[in-house]
């Protein structure tokens, strides 16, 4: 519409150029001849208005020229402008995409952090556990060797003979048995006996030694009796 408008001034004013000029001239030449003027004035006229039409034409294309321009550089820019934001959408997903990745890879191993801290927590409770329990056993193996009983013997004798229960070194708690029993050696006028009864001796863990619990012993003039075959029994005559 614009165009159009400007198309329509520049006859407007083309035409008033040549409206003016042929007066001019007409007043210039009041005494040429009649025809001769008509016929110059109209090859003027059609002369001016073939050039202005041309001059016309060449500013419509021009015109049409810079607006093609302006169309295909909007088109570009719209383009141009479309890539842009296209790049931008692409490299904003990209980089939340990067931001996501690097925060799972921080939560990764935050987590890992959280799992190496709690079992380096359960190897130190059970190092911790097997220390205590080393100690424990240690304390009770020194406890149990400093209370083993030591070998010990126990005596009873008479004016010529004597009996000895010989206790073997051992762990607390032991117990050894022996049959009563009695051993006699006559020496003129009389007999000389030793006896004891059924005797129980135990390894006892308070005391850490041998202690008769059962059983006695002594010696008379009686000549009966037999000593057995305990192991931890041996007679003799002095």
């Amino acid at each position: 519409m614009r165009t159009n408008f400007k198309r329509m001034g520049i006859v407007v004013a083309l035409g008033v150029v040549l409206f003016s000029v042929g007066c001019k001239k007409k007043q210039a030449e009041p005494t040429a001849d009649t025809g001769t003027t008509v016929e110059r004035e109209l090859e003027t006229v059609e002369s001016l208005s073939n050039k202005a039409r041309e001059e016309q034409e060449r500013k419509f294309k021009e015109e049409e020229t810079r607006i093609a321009a302006e169309k295909a550089q909007r088109e570009e820019q719209a383009r141009l402008a479309r890539e842009a934001d296209s790049l931008l959408r692409v490299s904003q997903l990209q980089r939340q995409q990067a931001i996501a990745d690097s925060l799972a890879a921080v939560e990764r191993e935050r987590l890992a952090a959280i799992e190496r801290e709690r079992l380096a927590q359960i190897e130190a409770e059970r190092r911790q556990r097997l220390e205590e329990e080393k100690r424990k056993a240690e304390e009770a193996l020194r406890q149990e060797q400093a209370c083993n009983c030591k070998a010990k013997t126990f005596k009873v004798q008479s004016a010529h003979s004597w009996a000895e229960f010989r206790m073997p070194a051992a762990k607390k708690g032991q117990i050894i048995k022996i049959k009563g029993g009695a051993y006699n050696k006559y020496v003129f006028p009389k007999c000389n006996r030793v006896w004891w009864n059924d005797l129980i001796f135990s390894c006892d863990p308070k005391a850490c030694a041998w202690v008769k619990v059962q059983g006695n012993w002594d010696a008379d003039a009686l000549c009966h009796g037999s000593a057995g075959s305990s192991p931890y029994l041996k007679v003799g005559t002095r």
